[in-house]
């Protein structure tokens, strides 16, 4: 959440959240990402996309 916090509307692919949450080297089979952008939304607000959306193909971004 404070990746996201910092850079409001930008768009962070599965990898940097990854290797900025973790501090590791990004696997690609890892569910990691979308587990913690789903636990994240529950505890934001009661609309699930109304502060992170979705960016098909690109990543995840914080709505400003």
């Amino acid at each position: 959440m404070e990746l996201f916090m910092k850079h409001p509307g930008k768009v962070f692919t599965k990898q940097q959240i990854y290797e900025q949450g973790w501090g590791d080297t990004y696997v690609v089979a890892d569910n990691n990402i979308m587990v913690c952008i789903s636990k994240l939304r529950a505890k934001l607000d009661e609309d699930p996309a109304a502060y992170i959306r979705t960016i098909r193909g690109l990543g995840y971004r914080l709505e400003k």
